[in-house]
């Protein structure tokens, strides 16, 4: 025996559990007048804010206060080149060893 046609079905409302599917207010939640004058913590439309300072802090520096800082480094020649950099671990190399023939004369 063929089944039963199934009756076709209706959409079913969600629950009101669930919000609504838009975003809108209900009517009688919704402000019915705007405020024209905007509120005092605004700025108006055309007042100037460039010179505003932060309020309860400071602004710090891009060098963190600190005159030694690198950003203040203009002097390329006190800048280590690759050479130097070869020249500092050839010393490291040769003092380690110097201890290591220094540990072997101690020992003997």
């Amino acid at each position: 025996m063929p089944p039963k046609p199934q009756p076709p079905r209706k959409p079913s409302a969600p629950p009101d559990s669930l919000p609504s599917r838009s975003d809108a207010l209900p009517d009688d939640l919704r402000r019915e007048s705007q405020r024209s004058v905007p509120p005092d913590s605004l700025p108006d439309a055309g007042e100037d804010t460039s010179g505003d300072e932060p309020r309860g802090a400071h602004p710090l520096a891009p060098d963190g206060g600190d005159a030694d800082h690198p950003i203040h480094d203009d002097d390329p020649s006190e800048d280590f080149t690759p050479r130097d950099y070869e020249e500092q671990i050839d010393k490291v190399a040769d003092s380690l060893r110097d201890q290591a023939k220094r540990a072997e004369v101690e020992e003997k």
